[in-house]
């Protein structure tokens, strides 16, 4: 057996271990619901939002739960324990803010803990201010605007980057140039393909979750459309993946009408 093929089987078991440890949570929502990252990658940052309707948001970070605190009605906060990832609650965990491991969504890192005392032994290593989740979410929201300006701007070269996805996999054969116009598809109810920037694609699209969700998996808008013999989004999960996959998504996105 050769050497990279021996790499290749040890670095595939690895991920397959990893997959099979992830808390539950984390495998039945795969995206952050506000922008899409992959949260079996950010499990140890993530954050679950309990809305008073009783309905779920999950994000990758206190970043993004911090936006949807904001507009949202919330009546349960949980973040995930940085040592683990399982789900612990928010308002009783303890943070480590400003430590030399990367931030997520922002330039800052802001990282929840359990136990106190794995809090404290992991400052030791790492730096950072031991905190508590107000005083971590009122971090967030000074660190907001500066974060924000970083995230346009790396938004803007997935863009460019997803602009060459979406033509090196012929996305825009039947999505029309730039996502403009899609050709004729007979039988389905709008007599085309989606174009990127129409009204409709909003109406039916409502978050980069779900629109990653489609790339990956296909679609059919309906019963009807699959009987009629109208044209099928094919599923893109064994061509599309990681980066170029969060790059598309972003340039599409940047074609789709407010709604």
């Amino acid at each position: 057996m050769g050497k990279k093929l021996q790499i290749f089987i040890f670095m595939f078991l690895i991920a397959a271990l990893a997959f099979f440890i992830l808390p539950q949570e984390i495998k039945a929502q795969r995206w952050c619901n506000l922008c899409a990252m992959d949260l079996q990658k950010y499990y140890r940052t993530k954050y679950i939002l309990t809305l008073n309707d009783g309905s779920k948001k999950y994000t990758c970070s206190i970043h993004c739960a911090a936006i949807i605190i904001g507009a949202e009605k919330v009546q349960k906060i949980e973040a995930a324990d940085y040592m683990t990832g399982n789900m612990t609650d928010a308002g009783k965990a303890y943070y480590l803010t400003g430590s030399d491991i990367r931030g997520v969504m922002s330039m800052t890192s802001k990282l929840a803990f359990a136990k106190k005392a794995e809090a404290l032994a992991f400052q030791k290593e790492h730096g950072g201010k031991l905190t508590d989740f107000n005083s971590a979410l009122n971090a967030v929201k000074i660190d907001m605007a500066k974060d924000i300006k970083m995230l346009k701007q790396k938004v803007k070269n997935l863009i460019k980057l997803g602009k060459a996805v979406a033509e090196a996999n012929s996305c825009l054969a039947c999505h029309g140039t730039d996502g403009k116009g899609g050709i004729i598809n007979p039988g389905s109810a709008a007599g085309y393909v989606p174009a990127w920037n129409r009204v409709e694609f909003a109406e039916d699209i409502r978050s980069k979750a779900q629109l990653k969700k489609i790339i990956l998996e296909g679609f059919t808008k309906n019963e009807e459309n699959k009987k009629s013999g109208a044209l099928k989004m094919p599923a893109w999960k064994s061509f599309i993946k990681g980066k170029e996959l969060h790059a598309l998504v972003n340039y599409v996105w940047s074609l789709r009408q407010a709604n």
